[in-house]
């Protein structure tokens, strides 16, 4: 009965560790988080979401300044999903330029492998 007692204890206690671990990570200043949607914005600007997905790429840099302003009020929470919400914007729009530029290289290359009449492709066999 007393190692039964122990275990109960010894649960509680590893949950209220735990508990204190997940709000001091929750309070603590998403750096990590800002840091990665900076870096997915820069990475979806060389790209070319600029000119390709200039709607998402927007998006990804209000929420990124709302993510950091609310990092400077100390409401981390919200900053965190801000963050996280901006790095996943600048990810789609990244992947909507690369999608566009694709697409038009492979026009390209399609145009160049017409016949000069323009009528039929030649076929890439």
């Amino acid at each position: 009965m007393i190692h039964r007692r122990s275990q109960g204890l010894s649960f509680a206690l590893t949950l209220v560790a735990l508990g204190a671990g997940l709000s001091a990570c929750a309070s603590e200043r998403p750096t990590a988080e800002l840091d990665a949607a900076r870096q997915a914005i820069n990475a979806a600007e060389r790209s070319g979401a600029v000119e390709y997905a200039p709607v998402d790429l927007n998006n990804a840099r209000v929420k990124l300044d709302r993510a950091q302003g609310a990092a400077n009020q100390s409401e981390n929470r919200t900053a965190r999903r801000l963050a996280e919400e901006a790095q996943i914007d600048a990810e789609v729009a990244g992947a909507k330029a690369q999608t566009v530029s694709a697409q038009r290289a492979l026009q390209q290359i399609r145009e160049g492998m017409a016949p000069a009449g323009g009528s039929q492709p030649i076929n890439p066999r």
